[in-house]
């Protein structure tokens, strides 16, 4: 009996070894693992890993509570609970209808602290960025559209979905991440979803898109300003505080070129250096956010693109004007043009001049890691803003 306790206790351990510290080498491992394999250890490494202990325990007790089992369950135990610490569903509990300021206007949220705006139809809604990075995923209905407000804290990328088609009952939560890149979950089919990219990876709804929504960051002061009526998430003091793992060393993490889930990447930045991500026919380009921050906007008359950053918020528009190309500017909290005056807000919105009554076209902007960017986008064009320009000509490399 002892020996048959041995051989049976040794295969279970095993097989919590395999799927408890085999997955976390999965999740967090340089190596690329195929998808099939990582789908497959999400979806049965939690039954396995209690299975193995429920298994383990009752033929430990059936032998007699012989020496050697106290630790084989022990380490059976411990791999589960390794994997339940390590889970980010725990860590990033996802938000179902946040609630909401009830006159934003009298918040004490700092002004200067960047908000993910969300506009659906006449109403829109901002979230601080602080706040959906501790939760890394937001569920809110907006004129009855259920909607989905992401963020992949590995890759300091923002994302908002349209789910009202998909997640009709139950919201969507973290899950996992999938080559440097954070993973949902729906809660109606239990699909997992690539949050960069909106596609699902496995599941009842494989293969489906989420449809993308546009969503822009600015500082709260002009997210009050240009969307008047805005309403404003309730926040708690620690939720506005920035993100970080206690139990991990995470500023080491997010100051190193060691990326998650990767082995091979671009090398021709540091993996971690922010860009801003610009996708158009015929290739994509990313600019260097710190140089476009020192220079407040810059403007690339080849592909018609106008970039404004304001206090570490960057706005992209598009300066074709009423089928013109525009030599666009900005000054201060406007958008002017060089040639007729005309005037425009950060939502795009004429204020002055001729032009006014054409509004600007929003070219979406990625502010996100460079490894991220470059894992998805290949065929990328690096943009160097020339060191004497303040705002103009820029140079591609």
């Amino acid at each position: 009996m002892a020996d048959l306790f041995s051989s049976v206790a040794w295969l279970l351990l095993l097989l919590s070894g395999l799927f408890g510290l085999g997955f976390l080498v999965i999740r967090l491992g340089p190596r690329q693992f195929p998808l099939r394999i990582f789908c497959a250890f999400y979806r049965t490494r939690r039954v396995v890993l209690w299975a193995a202990l429920a298994g383990g325990a009752a033929l430990f007790i059936t032998a007699g509570f012989p020496t050697g089992g106290w630790i084989l369950v022990g380490l059976q135990a411990v791999f589960l609970l390794v994997d339940v610490i390590t889970d980010e569903s725990r860590i990033f509990r996802a938000v179902e209808n946040p609630e909401l300021e009830e006159n934003a206007g009298r918040s004490t949220l700092d002004l200067s602290a960047p908000v993910v705006v969300l506009e659906v139809g006449e109403e829109a809604r901002a979230y601080p960025m602080t706040y959906v990075a501790h939760h890394e995923v937001i569920n809110d209905r907006i004129l009855g559209k259920r909607v989905v407000v992401s963020f992949c804290n590995q890759c300091n990328v923002v994302l908002s979905y349209d789910a009202t088609n998909l997640a009709r009952q139950r919201g969507f939560s973290t899950a996992s991440q999938y080559r440097g890149n954070l993973v949902m979950k729906d809660g109606d089919t239990h699909t997992i979803w690539q949050q960069v990219t909106g596609e699902s990876l496995a599941g009842r709804l494989h293969p489906s898109t989420l449809p993308p929504l546009l969503s822009r960051m600015m500082p709260w002061s002009e997210a009050r300003s240009q969307y008047p009526g805005v309403r404003l998430a309730r926040t708690t003091a620690k939720e506005r505080l920035p993100f970080s793992l206690r139990f991990f060393p995470w500023e080491r993490l997010q100051r190193s070129n060691y990326t998650l889930g990767l082995r091979r990447r671009d090398r021709r930045l540091p993996a971690r250096t922010p860009v801003l991500g610009v996708e158009r026919i015929g290739g994509s380009l990313v600019y260097l956010k710190d140089e476009v921050a020192a220079r407040r906007w810059v403007r690339n008359d080849e592909v018609h693109l106008l970039l404004v950053m304001v206090r570490g918020c960057a706005n992209g528009f598009l300066t074709e004007v009423d089928g013109l190309a525009r030599k666009l500017k900005a000054r201060g909290d406007r958008i002017t043009d060089e040639e007729t005056g005309s005037a425009w807000n950060l939502r795009g919105h004429g204020l002055a001049g001729p032009l006014k009554e054409h509004a600007l076209v929003v070219w979406p902007i990625h502010d996100q890691f460079w490894f991220a960017w470059a894992d998805r986008h290949m065929l990328t064009a690096i943009v160097r803003v020339e060191a004497e320009a303040r705002g103009g000509s820029t140079t591609s490399s």
